[in-house]
């Protein structure tokens, strides 16, 4: 049975602290900003990191600029300090990890690039179906149109 309502963050955290006070985990990977708030829920002693790909608020303004969202999230004050109550921030850009450095004055990131560099192949002009298995973000939206 689907539930009625997704769950809200302060569910998402009591679960976390239930299946941690089943399961004794050594260090937490959260993924992305959004999910930084699960931090808390954490047992004291658990090492965490915090898996952000790339900076929202970059991102968030980029899409401004497109027109693809017009609300504001997160500043770039906003996100270095939450990214400040881990013990690692995993990034995949070193630009990324060369200004959160230069930010925080410690090296506490992980770089992660992405190391798949793909040939460029010819767009056929005509599509009859395309399969895509993404999530609704706005950016996997649009590039489907």
């Amino acid at each position: 049975m689907g539930r009625e309502r997704p769950f809200q963050p302060a569910e998402y955290a009591s679960r976390l602290q239930e299946l941690c006070l089943a399961e004794a985990f050594n260090i937490c990977i959260i993924e992305r900003l959004h999910l930084a708030y699960l931090r808390d829920a954490l047992p004291p002693g658990t090492r965490t990191f915090i898996d952000t790909h790339d900076f929202v608020s970059v991102c968030e303004a980029g899409m401004r600029e497109l027109g693809l969202r017009d609300e504001h999230t997160v500043s770039r004050a906003e996100e270095f300090d939450i990214l400040r109550k881990f013990d690692r921030a995993i990034l995949v850009q070193q630009e990324d990890c060369a200004e959160l450095s230069a930010v925080t004055g410690d090296r506490s990131f992980i770089l992660t690039p992405h190391p798949v560099d793909f040939e460029q192949k010819p767009v056929r002009t005509q599509v009859r179906s395309i399969g895509f298995v993404a999530s609704g973000w706005i950016a996997n939206v649009d590039a489907l149109h």
